[in-house]
């Protein structure tokens, strides 16, 4: 729960810096003030998890409305289906996207004392707690992501990273005498987020969970992908989420995506 809250707070704050997304940003602000009260102990499993799903579902419709106004540069790729679904939203479109009398009716709830509501599934003291893999946004399970995720990367090597690049992300590295290194691979790919049109809350987020690394990992893919013509990717911003919420289930498998791009080029290297 905590971890949602501090994302919609920065989600919010984001939304305040885009031209257009005023709208968004206040109607966001609005919902969240209705189950913003601190979780008290007495609090009833069933409605820990309404205001979980409430969380979410601020999280989502906002992280989505960031990601669908952040359009890509032209060059984004060859296929001129990548960016028609990343046009710019109408701030319209975002009113009524929460639902207000459930969160302010959750909000009344988490003031009630516990002598005025029953504790239909009991309380948080005497539960095992909500759903780990959801409370918090996982960070029971943050070193495990990422020891599973430095295990793939340690399976990838140098030589393979660079045969899978595209030209334009080889063209971000430094120009030095000295070898590249894993920060290079960061910063080509954080230089390339705005081509791409994927916005820094989604590479953000992407870092928490995957590690810098793996987040630079997850862009030099997606930037691989949006320029085949025979792919389907219409938001990479909306993909690379997509591909972080694979991590925190254990599904994400970088190797295989690198090995499947030097496939498809022709390439064979020793896994």
């Amino acid at each position: 729960m905590s971890w949602y809250r501090g994302r919609i707070r920065s989600l919010i704050a984001e939304a305040l810096d885009h031209a257009g997304l005023e709208r968004a940003a206040a109607e966001a602000q609005h919902a969240y003030k209705g189950i913003d009260e601190h979780i008290r102990t007495y609090m009833d499993l069933a409605h820990l998890r309404e205001l979980l799903k409430a969380h979410v579902e601020i999280h989502n419709t906002l992280s989505e409305t960031i990601e669908n106004h952040t359009p890509a540069s032209a060059d984004c790729g060859y296929n001129s289906e990548v960016t028609s679904n990343m046009s710019p939203t109408d701030d319209q479109n975002v009113v009524h996207k929460y639902s207000t009398n459930k969160n302010q009716s959750l909000k009344r709830d988490t003031s009630s004392s516990p002598v005025d509501r029953k504790a239909s599934e009991g309380s948080v003291a005497a539960s095992s707690g909500v759903e780990p893999q959801h409370c918090a946004g996982g960070e029971a399970y943050r070193e495990e992501w990422i020891a599973a995720l430095a295990t793939e990367k340690a399976r990838i090597s140098w030589k393979q990273v660079l045969a899978a690049c595209s030209e334009r992300f080889k063209d971000r590295f430094p120009m030095t005498g000295r070898p590249l290194g894993w920060p290079d691979i960061t910063n080509a790919a954080y230089d390339l987020l705005h081509t791409l049109g994927i916005s820094k809350s989604a590479w953000v987020e992407a870092c928490m969970v995957l590690g810098r690394d793996g987040a630079a990992l997850a862009v030099m893919i997606i930037d691989r992908k949006v320029q085949d013509p025979a792919n389907t990717i219409k938001n990479p911003g909306g993909y690379l989420r997509a591909m972080t919420a694979r991590a925190k289930e254990g599904k994400l498998n970088l190797h295989g995506s690198v090995f499947g791009l030097l496939k498809r080029d022709g390439e064979k290297y020793d896994a």
